[in-house]
Parts: structure tokens; C-alpha cells; sequence
């Protein structure tokens, strides 16, 4: 079981806690957490719920998973956390949130009272049928669709939807370059700003397949919030970038031969990971380094082929997953969210002990906590607001 609380030191396993199901996928909010089962694609939930974004109906926080009850019967296969908002995606293709909607980032309409503060339950959205996954920031989200497309709405006072007025709340499709010639491969946002993979645009009878994966060509883009922290990876620190900036000259190689599988934005900074495994970071870290740079990835055992496969940013902190199912973190320790029984940070990748004999096969950040999925299905929490016992 698991228990609402403040944990610095330990790892808890869930499991059990979805009615005896394997989980298929994780989601990992501001405070919150998210899970798909294997079995029924049930939607479970649980952590804070302040702001309604457990859609249980109220705002509750939840100290073990409860099963979002208004979507039972409606198998999910895809969810995703943003800071205080919950969005998933049906196996018919139906996309559903909930959560804080203060700046319409949950529904760009309102109700008949006006304005909607907080949606309580996962409620249906107007998007197409073809979204292959979300990605959100603490006030606007957005959404990848099958056919490459990319659409944004909520609040933009940061430019990070792409837009220079702060009043839209409209959905928009992002305004890259060369539209026409260019695809939505991979999406991630921060808190601010905004972070896409793009590919040359396949021909028009391969639309209406995911065209997520990886192939050369992959270019990748930046907009929104920046300042100081260079959240964007660019030299400038101009406060506010609004038109979507090519990040590719300032990467330390280049992507043509080795593209990107996996791409995450954190509060004030980025990660990312190429098809040979190769990682890199950028904006504010513990290290200090703002700009695009390269991680040394360490390998266990001196087993030959090891390379990461998967990244999540979070509030100062990271986490990587390698094609044999280790997982590694580094960077801001504080809460225990690194897993490894401390609070230290950590300025290069540091294998977590407690999996060593699991194999992952996913995790994610949130602010300042973490999560992670084994193959067999059961899910760990630890770092700040998540407790337990054995």
C-alpha cells in the first residue's frame, strides 16, 4: 500500500494497488500521478488533487490509486500528466481531460456559468481522432496528431503556444516553418516553453499512421519562455522567444545520421536521445551548464550494447532508461527524487540500485518526484508526497 506523505529516502512499489493488474503506462504530474492497466486499459489516479485533476469528481487528494470511475468501460491507451491538469486518449481514439482550467488548458470552451475553473472529471475534447499522444506545460497543453500535426492551446504569455497574444484560448496549430514540408514527429513542454521533433513530411498515403518514430532528417525546435535559466538551449537570453527557433546549430553533433527517439521538458530544463544513444541537456541544472551538452552515460557490467532508449525531465532532475532496462538518474537530489536513499545531487548518471535486478521499461519526472514501470507491470514511486509501507 502507499500512504499520502513527505518520503526522501525509499523506493515503494505499488504493486497491487490497481485491483491485481499489470500497468501498461505511467504519467507523472506536478503532484500527481496517472497509470493505464494492461488488462481493461482502466485510468487510475492518485497523489494531489487539488485542482481536480484526479477526476474523481472533486479536489481530493488521493494517497493510493482510485480508479477514475467515469471512464470505466472506455479502455484507454495513452494518459498524460501536465503540472495540475490529467489527459488521456481512449483506445477509439477519444480524447478526454480534467484538472486546473483557470487559463483554458484543460477546454478552450466554458461552461454555461462562464468560466471553468477546475473540470472535475475527464470530460470529452474537441480534437481529432487521429491524436497519437499530449504533452502539457503549467498553463497551455498540447497534442501530436497521427498525420504530424501539431495543436496547442491555453495560455501563451510566454509565447509557448506560438502565439504573441497572451488573450487566445483557442486551439492552434503550431506555426513551424515550412509546414507544408515538415512533420510533428515528437512534442515535449516545459513549464513555459515549447519543445518539437520534426521530420521531412512523408507522402499522403502513409497519413493516418502514427508517424512517431524515428528517421534521419530530424530537426528540432524551440519557442516560448527563456530568460536567464536559457531554458531554450539558444545563446541569446532574450526573455520571450515567440517564433519557433531552430535548436540544431547549437547541439554539440549533428542529427542526420542519429536521430532522436525520445525527447522531455522539465520546469527549466531539457533532455533528449538519439537513436545510438547518445544524450544531451540543456537550461538550468545543477552543473551549472546552460547550453547543449552531452552526457556521459555509463554503462553497468560492461555489457556491450547498452545504450538509453528513454528520457524524462523534471524539476531539476532527470532520469534515463537503457535498452536492458536499468535505470539511471541525475541532477537535483532534493526530496529523494533521484532514488537513491539521499538527497545529494548528482552531476553525471548514476545507475538506481534498487532496480538492478528489475527490468524498467518506463519512468518519468514529475516536479519533484519520480516513477518508474517494470516489465512485469508494477509501478514505484519515491521523492516528495509519496510514501508507504511494505
Amino acid at each position: 500500500g502507499a500512504c499520502w506523505g513527505v518520503c526522501m529516502s525509499r523506493i515503494y512499489s505499488l504493486e497491487g494497488e490497481f485491483e491485481g493488474q499489470a500497468v501498461l503506462h505511467i504519467s507523472a504530474g506536478a503532484e500527481h500521478f496517472a497509470a493505464v492497466t494492461q488488462e481493461r486499459g482502466q485510468l487510475w489516479t492518485w497523489g494531489n488533487g487539488n485542482c481536480g485533476q484526479l477526476g474523481h469528481g472533486n479536489k481530493r487528494s488521493c494517497k493510493i490509486p482510485r480508479l477514475v470511475e467515469t471512464v470505466e468501460g472506455l479502455p484507454m491507451r495513452h494518459v498524460h500528466c501536465g503540472y495540475w491538469t490529467t489527459f488521456c486518449v481512449s483506445q477509439q481514439g477519444h480524447s478526454f481531460g480534467c484538472g486546473w482550467n483557470n487559463y483554458r488548458q484543460v477546454k478552450t470552451s466554458r461552461n454555461h456559468k462562464g468560466k471553468q475553473d477546475c473540470v472535475l472529471w475527464p470530460e470529452p475534447l474537441l480534437l481529432p481522432d487521429t491524436v497519437c499522444e499530449f504533452s502539457c506545460g503549467s498553463l497551455h497543453s498540447a497534442v501530436r496528431t497521427a498525420d504530424g500535426r501539431m495543436l496547442v492551446w491555453g495560455d501563451s504569455w510566454f509565447a509557448q503556444c506560438a502565439h504573441p497574444s497572451p488573450q487566445h484560448r483557442g486551439i492552434l496549430a503550431s506555426p513551424l516553418p515550412n509546414e507544408e514540408e515538415l512533420q510533428v514527429c515528437m512534442l515535449a513542454q516545459g513549464d513555459f516553453h515549447s519543445c518539437v521533433v520534426t521530420r521531412p513530411r512523408v507522402a499522403a498515403s502513409s497519413l493516418g499512421q502514427d508517424q512517431g518514430n524515428s528517421t534521419p532528417g530530424n530537426h528540432v525546435y524551440v519557442w516560448g519562455r527563456n530568460g536567464a535559466s536559457r531554458r531554450l538551449g539558444l545563446p541569446s537570453e532574450e526573455l520571450v522567444v515567440v517564433e519557433p527557433t531552430l535548436l540544431d546549430p547549437y547541439l554539440p553533433f549533428s542529427l542526420d545520421k542519429d536521430p532522436i527517439v525520445d525527447i522531455s521538458c522539465g520546469d527549466f530544463c531539457n533532455i533528449l536521445c538519439t537513436e545510438s544513444g547518445r544524450v544531451v541537456t540543456w537550461g538550468e541544472q545543477v552543473n551549472g551548464v546552460m547550453v547543449p551538452t552531452e552526457i556521459e552515460c555509463p554503462v553497468e557490467h560492461g555489457e556491450r550494447g547498452e545504450r538509453v532508449v528513454a528520457v524524462s525531465a523534471g524539476g531539476g532532475h532527470f532520469l534515463m532508461v537503457s535498452n536492458f532496462g536499468h535505470l539511471y538518474s541525475f541532477g537535483n537530489g532534493h526530496y529523494g527524487r533521484l532514488g537513491h536513499g539521499d538527497e545529494h545531487d548528482l552531476l553525471e548518471p548514476m545507475l538506481v540500485e534498487a532496480f538492478r535486478e528489475e527490468v524498467i521499461v518506463e519512468a518519468e519526472c514529475g516536479l519533484w518526484s519520480s516513477c518508474a514501470l517494470s516489465e512485469q507491470g508494477t509501478v514505484y514511486v519515491w521523492g516528495k508526497n509519496v510514501a508507504g509501507t511494505p
